[in-house]
């Protein structure tokens, strides 16, 4: 008989690690990459006092020139997953949408090492790092931003869902909604309940037409959001 407190984790269940772009690869402006919320803070002297030993963003942990050797630690720990996100604006730059080949070079470069080391990739496609552009464009409250981010997402979803099957669409939405717009303890720093309910609005058109996008694009694959209560 089985006990009542006797629990336990699924055979197929997979143990795994996750970081974001922002606090983890580094090279800001590198290869095309533009400015994202916090990067475009740190670089005012207002703004920097908020970042803990006035620590650049810009370096990081370096995974961007480091992906390689972090991987083979990832597998030493035994990691069967790694949930990361893509830094949306090393892949669309600016308001055009027009795709940065470098950045989609270093995501597939990242993918395919860590296939390579059995490792299962899974993507958020935003993880706060919302780019400065889109700032500049409306933000979050623009009726636009649902266009801006499933044309984000349709490029990922092309270059890397053939061996990406594990997707996110936000990590912590109320973070960025609630985090920038209402609190305003996140960039980009603004007290105004309106604006969070109209950007929490348009968070959830991109959602849920990038859910739509990816079951259309690619059938096989599984798509979700990563929520945070509280």
């Amino acid at each position: 008989m089985k006990k009542e407190n006797d629990f336990r984790f699924p055979e197929d269940f997979v143990w795994g690690a996750a970081c974001s772009a922002f606090q983890l690869e580094g090279a800001s402006y590198l290869e095309g990459k533009t400015a994202n919320v916090f990067e475009q803070a740190f670089d005012e002297p207002v703004r920097r006092r908020k970042f803990h030993d006035n620590r650049s963003p810009h370096v990081g942990a370096d995974f961007y020139h480091r992906y390689p050797e972090d991987i083979a630690l990832f597998k030493e720990l035994g990691l069967g997953s790694f949930r990361f996100s893509i830094a949306w604006s090393r892949i669309c730059p600016d308001v055009s949408g027009k795709p940065n080949q470098a950045g989609i070079d270093f995501y597939n470069h990242v993918i395919d090492e860590l296939i390579a080391q059995g490792i299962t990739p899974m993507f958020d496609l935003f993880h706060s790092d919302l780019p400065y552009w889109v700032i500049e464009e409306g933000g979050l409250c623009d009726e636009k931003f649902a266009d801006w981010f499933t044309h984000y997402a349709e490029i990922c979803f092309r270059e890397f869902g053939d061996r990406v099957k594990l997707w996110n669409t936000v990590n912590e939405p109320k973070i960025s909604v609630y985090g920038a717009y209402s609190y305003a303890n996140c960039a980009p720093y603004i007290k105004d309940e309106g604006l969070a309910l109209k950007a929490t609005q348009n968070m959830l058109i991109a959602h849920f037409r990038t859910v739509k996008l990816l079951h259309e694009m690619w059938p096989d694959a599984q798509i979700g959001a990563v929520n945070n209560a509280g």
